[in-house]
């Protein structure tokens, strides 16, 4: 079988174009690359920043200090409700009383009675609000009486209107 000459050429030539065709180096260049080229408004540096329009955080603390997080009771399950507080049932508004300058609302809270005026504060300066409500504001010519909680607010009325059916009978 390795005795027949065309085999034994046709190796030979074979082996002979492997070697050669390895060393053989190219001069055709497939692909011409170029500097990319800017339009000229790209190529200029501009003299003068234009203002953002941002402002200058005066420092991370101040920032992070702004930023409410939380909740007072974090064992609390979650609540599904408005996150707005509600006043307490056993809180009632029963009426105004004022003497020269000094306006002062009467109130009952947790069974005890008495009088409360614009900036008193629950369980600071007064038993007769919830712990931490702020009264906001007394109007005795609209009967409103404004309570803030927190960022909150809470207007209630001396004598809220309601509907009533009434039947005269003979």
């Amino acid at each position: 079988m390795f005795h027949n000459k065309n085999y034994k050429g046709f190796c030979l030539s074979l082996s002979l174009i492997a070697i050669t065709g390895c060393s053989i180096k190219s001069n055709k260049t497939s692909e011409i690359i170029k500097a990319p080229t800017f339009p000229k408004d790209f190529s200029d540096i501009p003299s003068m920043i234009e203002e953002s329009g941002l402002k200058e955080l005066k420092s991370s603390n101040t920032f992070i200090k702004s930023i409410p997080t939380g909740r007072n009771d974090p064992f609390l399950p979650p609540s599904r409700q408005s996150v707005k507080p509600r006043i307490p049932k056993s809180f009632k508004f029963l009426g105004f009383i004022s003497t020269g300058k000094s306006i002062s609302a009467f109130v009952s809270f947790n069974n005890e009675s008495g009088t409360i005026k614009k900036g008193d504060i629950g369980g600071k300066t007064t038993k007769l609000l919830p712990n931490g409500w702020l009264v906001s504001d007394l109007n005795k010519s609209s009967q409103l009486l404004k309570l803030s909680f927190k960022n909150s607010e809470s207007i209630l009325k001396l004598m809220p209107e309601r509907n009533y059916d009434i039947k005269i009978i003979r």
